[in-house]
Formats: C-alpha cells, structure tokens, sequence
C-alpha cells in the first residue's frame, strides 16, 4: 500500500513537472520560431513585391513604346499605300515601309477574300516553254517534216530506253545516233544528258565533255532546265572547274525558280548544297537572293495558312477591334518565337478592275524590338538594384551581371504584344536571407538550448525522487527482511531457553544438543546484528578496523567453526583447500572473518539439492587468493554488475523465497575495497556461483603491530558500493 502511494506520488510529480516547466518552455520556442518564421516572411514579400513592380513597370513601358511604334507604321501605310494594286506598285510600298519602320519585317497584303496578293508566289508560277514544234500542223517543207519526225522518234526511242532497261552498250549506240541525226533541241539535250550517265561508269573525263556541250542549252527537260541537270551531273562527277560550275548552276537555279515546284526546287538545291564551300563569298549575293525567296514563300504559307483564318474575323468588325488584339503570336522550333501584326488599309484599293479592302500583316523584326527594349531599360530600368534579366521571344536579350546565388523574381506579362520575361535580383536579398536566417538559427538553437537545459534539469529532480522513493522502499523492505532474519533464530533461542528453564529436557545428550543449538543461533544472531551495525557505521562513514598482521588460514579456520553448526545440521560438505605456509595479510581479522562468513553462508542459503561448498586459499605472486564456490542457484549474467549493489537481490534469489537483506556483499565488496582488494565474481545460472576475494600479501619485515598503523577508517561516505546480493 505504502509503495503505491509513493508511486502515485511521484507520477504527480512528472505531471507538474511537465506542465510547469517543459510544456510553456516548449510552446515558447515554437511561437518564437513562428514568430521569426514570420517575419521573415514578411519582409521578404514585401521585397519580392518592390521587385514585381519594377517588372511590372518595364514591361508595360515596353509593350507601350512597341505599341505606339506600330500606330506609326499604320500611318505612314495608309499615307503612302498606292491605289491600285500591281506588282511594281507594292514591291515599292513594302520597301519604302521598311526603310521608314525597321520594326517591319517580312510583310504581305491579303485581300478581303483571303487571297494573298503580295509577295507573289516564287515557286511554279510560270508554265514550261517548249523548244519544238508541233508535228504535222500544216503542210510545211519536206526537210522539215522529216526532221520533226525523226524528234518524234527519237523522243519514243529516249523513253522507251529509259523504262526498258537497255543495256549501257544499246543506250550509249542509240544515244549518239540521236545526238548526230535530230536537230531538236530538247531531244538532243536529253540524249546527251542519257549518254553522260553511260560514259560517268567507265570515262569520266568524256562524260564532263558531253555535259559541257549542254550547258548553255535553253531546253527543258523533265520540267527542269537541261543546263542545269547537267551542271549538277558534272558537279556529281568530280574533277576541276567545280567551283565555277557550281556558281552557275547556282544562279540558273534561282532564276528558273518560278518554273519549278517547291520540292523539286529543293531536291536540286539539296544536290547543289554538297558541292558549295560555306562561306564562300563569291555566293553570298546568290545566297541572300536564296534567302530572299524563300523568306517570300514561307511568309505566303504562314499568312495563308495561319492569319488569313484570323483576318476573315477581324475584317468584319474591323473599326471595332482593339490594337491588342491584332497580334498573332507564333512558336517556331524549340525556342524560337515570331509575331505578326496586322491592320485593315483606311480605303479600298483598285484591284482587279474593282475596289477591294486589304489588310497589311508584316512580321516583327526581332532584332529591332530587342533595340526598343533596350531603350526602354535605358529609360525605365533601376540603376544598380536591383539587377535585371530580361527574355524575349524565349532568349536572352539583356542581362545585368548577375550571380546564381542571388535572389530572383520572375514576371511574365500576360497579354504582352511578343513574348517577354523579366527576371529581378538583388545581392541585398541575398544577405537579408542570410541574416534572417543567422537570427533564426540562433534563436532556435537558444530556445533548444533553454529547453533542453530545463528538460535536464526536470530529469535530474525526477532521477533524484526517484531515487529517494527506490531507496525508502529497499529501506523498508531492508526493515522487513532485517526483522525477518532476526525473528529466525530469536524464536529458535526462545524456544530451546524455555524447554531448558522448565526441566522438560532428559539426558545429557539432548541437553547438550539444545545448548549446542541455543549458541549457534546466537552466534548467528550475533553475526547478523554485526552486519547491520557495521552496514550502519559504514554509511556514515564512522567504520574503523584494527589493521594487525593476520593469517588467512586462521580466519577461514575460525569461519568455519563458527559455521560449525549449521553446516553440519543442513548436510553440507565444506571441501577445503588451504596452504600448509602462513598467508600474512595486514588486515583486521575479525572483518575478514566477516567476509568469510557472509561468503560462506550465502553459498548455503543458495545451493539446492547438492549440498556442497568448496573454500580455496592459495598466494599468486603478491596476492592472498580465497575463493569461495557453490552448486547453487547461480547469479544471471545481466545481473552480475549489481549484485554488490546495497539492497539489491537477484531475480533468482528473490523467486526463490530465500530470507536476505541485500547488504552482505555489499558489506563483502566495502570491506575488502578498504583493505585494499578487490572481490570477483563468475557465476552461471542453474550451475553455483564462485567469489574470489584478491587481497595484497603483507611484505617481509612488517609486523603491523605499531599502535599508529593498527587503526583505519573505511574509506567509504556511505554511497561507494551501494550494492549487495541479498545473500546473507
């Protein structure tokens, strides 16, 4: 009862602890650190916010200077744009409107009715010219006709040969027949264009001279110009005068484009691209002219494919359509962006014998929208903080210089005119991080700090109670266990004293017996009240021992007397194995003699069904070795550092049910530790237990007996070897 009231106790003192001292120490670290979590946060969105309105500003500042650069360019359209329609009229509008705007990239000019007028298509627009006539029109010279039936023939021959698959040696036979009896341009060209192919397989250099001769045809052959199918067969051949050739292929290409489709175009092109040097300056007129044409055909494709759509809505509410919304933004490849802006002409233009509404839609130049940029940055942008990044059209068009490690703020203007993001950073963001940050861990690590110090130091008040209520629990049940032990033999003492003091015992045997038996028990009666004076003394640290020279065979001698007894009456064997040579210790005898006995009567109280007990004594080097070994009940090996512990019984010994008060080995281990020993222990469960008492062997020439040296306080405050088997 006693014990659970000490137990309820101590869980109130945990309570209070915890709700005092650890549970508001805890709730205010965590509103410390949401405090500073806080603002942090605070003052960093406040910055972030500074930072969106510097982005904010640039990109309207930009997307207006870009818009009213455009109102402009609708000015001067309507101004300058011709009445009428016609191909030389436009080609001069157009380039006087990217002189006048250099925001005007590739422009166009789609009628109402989604045709594209300008630029007029570069590829296939212009029929074949044949170089022939026509057979049996009208009754004509005989030499005549019989020439152009020998073309008609030899034109059959050429096709029946090319899809025959006639041998090399036929085509070449027939070829050169055809090339020495027609007359007929075309005819001829194609022939000596077949028989090059045969020649290029076994004589090159006669291959290249019979394509020489068709360079300067005008024949058409296969909807592409002889001269130049040939120009790149002797390209394809090999050999010198390439670069030359190849120029003129070159620009024979590009003036026959408008005869050719735009795939074939390009496969010849592709052919010709093998055979040029890049960089070459001679092609660098050629290759703008390229250029040129093909920037003429994409934008047909795009406007046609991609704003004529957009154009049909926006014609039929044109004087109610805002700016904005006269911009189509295109993704070109993986990074690339283009916009194209348009706008309706004010009047209507003759076109086709008739007045027409046209809308005028032009590409923007991206290299003139970054110089606007950077001309509003100039005007507009922040001087030193913070630092700017700016995108457009996905790529990087001015940068501050910048570090990885700052802080950014990222702006995309969501209906800006082209693509724009604008990145802000700042070093000063940067330390104020670093500072907020320094401030938190510091006060983290204090509150932590704090809390873990206040933790410790409930911990250590909780320990100490603890303590306290373990000990006045082993104290009482000390108590119980003392009161038990001493009850023992006090009942037999009484029992015997009143059997002798009425004269019911007859014979000197059984009188003897019952003397025997009333000295033994206050012999141990005795010992026990030793033991618990000693215990006593040695807590308050006021032991004493007489320190004399002293055999050990006489204290084991005299141990077992004294233990004569009650080894005898329980049947046990004593096995001894004592040295014949005197074992001199400085010691004082009578406590030995109590560690021996508290030894010995611990192996009797724990042994079970065999009854033996085995006392050693023998010197090792300078040592006095006792060993005392029993076949008792054994010590656990967890448990084998506590058994010199005060109070402190085993969980064997205490199931068991064996009487003990815990301090006999711990009176064992004080008592040899203040003569300068050391007690060991080996045990295993089920099997006994032995204990070795290692004392230092008096040195030669030393008497012990001055009157100085025969006195020693225990060198104990009553806390050193707070432990004990409860054995005893």
């Amino acid at each position: 009862m006693a014990e659970e009231l000490m137990e309820r106790r101590y869980k109130r003192i945990v309570v209070l602890l915890v709700f005092s001292i650890l549970l508001p120490t805890g709730v205010l670290a965590t509103l410390s650190v949401f405090a500073q979590s806080r603002e942090a946060e605070l003052i960093l969105t406040e910055m972030e916010q500074n930072h969106y309105a510097v982005a904010r500003a640039i990109c309207g500042r930009f997307d207006v200077e870009l818009l009213s650069a455009e109102e402009r360019i609708i000015r001067t359209a309507n101004l300058f744009c011709p009445d009428e329609v016609t191909e030389e009229g436009m080609e001069d509008f157009f380039g006087l409107l990217r002189r006048r705007h250099r925001l005007v990239g590739e422009a166009a000019l789609v009628s109402e009715g989604g045709e594209v007028v300008w630029p007029v298509e570069p590829f296939g627009v212009r029929g074949v010219a044949r170089t022939g006539r026509r057979p049996f029109v009208e009754p004509t010279n005989p030499k005549e006709i019989e020439a152009q039936k020998r073309a008609v023939e030899a034109k059959i021959l050429l096709d029946r040969l090319e899809h025959s698959g006639a041998s090399d040696e036929e085509v070449e036979r027939r070829t050169r027949r055809i090339i020495r009896e027609v007359r007929d341009e075309e005819v001829v060209a194609r022939a000596r264009l077949m028989l090059a192919q045969v020649l290029v397989k076994r004589d090159v250099a006669e291959a290249k001279k019979v394509l020489r001769e068709v360079f300067n045809s005008s024949a058409v052959v296969g909807g592409v110009p002889a001269a130049l199918e040939a120009m790149l067969a002797f390209l394809d051949a090999g050999g010198g005068e390439s670069d030359e050739v190849a120029h003129r292929a070159f620009k024979l290409l590009l003036d026959s484009a408008a005869m050719l489709k735009k795939a074939k175009f390009d496969a010849l092109l592709a052919r010709l691209k093998k055979h040029i040097k890049e960089g070459d300056l001679r092609y660098r007129g050629l290759e703008r002219r390229l250029g040129a044409l093909l920037s003429r055909w994409r934008m047909r494709r795009v406007v046609s494919d991609e704003i004529v759509p957009v154009i049909r809505e926006y014609l039929k509410g044109v004087y109610h359509t805002r700016l904005r919304s006269r911009h189509i933004r295109r993704r070109v490849g993986d990074s690339g962006w283009e916009v194209y802006s348009y706008f309706a002409v004010e009047r209507r233009l003759l076109y086709k014998e008739q007045r027409t509404r046209f809308v005028v839609v032009y590409r923007l130049n991206p290299e003139e929208v970054r110089s606007l940029l950077v001309f509003v940055l100039n005007r507009t942008g922040p001087a030193g903080e913070p630092r700017l990044r700016v995108k457009l059209f996905g790529k990087v068009a001015f940068s501050d210089d910048v570090g990885s490690e700052q802080f950014s703020v990222r702006y995309e203007p969501p209906n800006a005119v082209v693509p724009l993001l604008v990145e802000v950073y700042s070093a000063h963001v940067v330390k104020l991080r670093s500072w907020l940050l320094g401030r938190a861990v510091f006060n983290l690590l204090l509150v932590v700090f704090l809390v873990v110090l206040a933790g410790a130091g409930v911990l250590l008040v909780l320990r100490s109670v603890r303590r306290e209520i373990d000990l006045a629990r082993l104290r009482g049940e000390f108590v119980s266990s003392v009161s038990h032990e001493l009850k023992t033999p006090l009942t037999s003492i009484m029992m015997f004293a009143e059997m002798l003091k009425e004269g019911r015992v007859r014979g000197q045997e059984r009188l003897k017996r019952y003397s025997e038996i009333i000295a033994a028990e206050s012999q141990r009666l005795f010992r026990m009240i030793t033991n618990v004076l000693d215990f006593a003394r040695i807590e308050e640290g006021r032991k004493q021992y007489q320190m004399q020279k002293t055999d050990m065979r006489e204290v084991v001698h005299r141990s077992l007397v004294a233990l004569s007894y009650h080894i005898t009456s329980t049947g046990f064997t004593v096995e001894t194995k004592i040295p014949d040579k005197p074992l001199q210790v400085l010691a004082d005898p009578d406590a030995l003699e109590q560690v021996t006995v508290n030894l010995l009567s611990n192996a009797i109280k724990y042994s079970r069904d065999e009854k033996w007990v085995g006392v050693r004594l023998e010197k090792r080097d300078s040592f006095v070795i006792l060993e005392v070994e029993d076949h008792g009940i054994g010590i656990p090996e967890d448990e084998k550092g506590r058994v010199f512990e005060r109070f402190y019984r085993t969980t064997i010994s205490r199931a068991s049910k064996s009487a003990g008060t815990g301090i006999g080995l711990n009176l064992v281990k004080t008592i040899v530790e203040a003569h300068n020993g050391k007690v060991e222990v080996e045990s295993e469960v089920g099997k006994g237990s032995l204990f070795r008492v290692i004392l230092p062997l008096m040195e030669e020439g030393s008497d012990g007996a001055s009157a100085d040296s025969g006195r020693r306080t225990a060198d104990t405050d009553g806390t050193e070897g707070q432990s004990g088997d409860g054995r005893v």
